[in-house]
């Protein structure tokens, strides 16, 4: 007897041994394989309310006048006197009409 025979006799007999002893060597799927995991859908977004849309133009549109005003130097001598703060006042309007502008469904 060949020793090729001899290691595929030996081969098939542990084979047999092993099977017999454990059960199949055919390994079972696992649970996460079976089905695939689908989310939960997402909550639609709550509507805003109705008074965000006029504010959201009212500030956008006041903070552009303001800037304006001082540009062309029609301000009131109180605040014109603030100089360039007056930017700043004028850029708060317009980043909070931003701001409500990105939140706004």
């Amino acid at each position: 007897m060949s020793r090729r025979g001899a290691c595929q006799r030996l081969w098939t007999t542990s084979v047999l041994w092993i099977s017999l002893w454990k059960g199949p060597t055919v390994m079972p799927k696992s649970r996460s394989k079976r089905r695939r995991y689908i989310p939960p859908p997402r909550p639609k977004p709550k509507r805003s309310a109705p008074w965000v849309g006029p504010t959201i133009v009212v500030s956008l549109v006041v903070g552009i006048v303001y800037i304006l005003l001082f540009y062309m130097q029609i301000l009131p001598p109180v605040l014109d006197n603030l100089n360039n703060f007056n930017l700043a006042i004028g850029f708060v309007p317009l980043i909070f009409g931003l701001i409500l502008a990105t939140r706004w469904t």
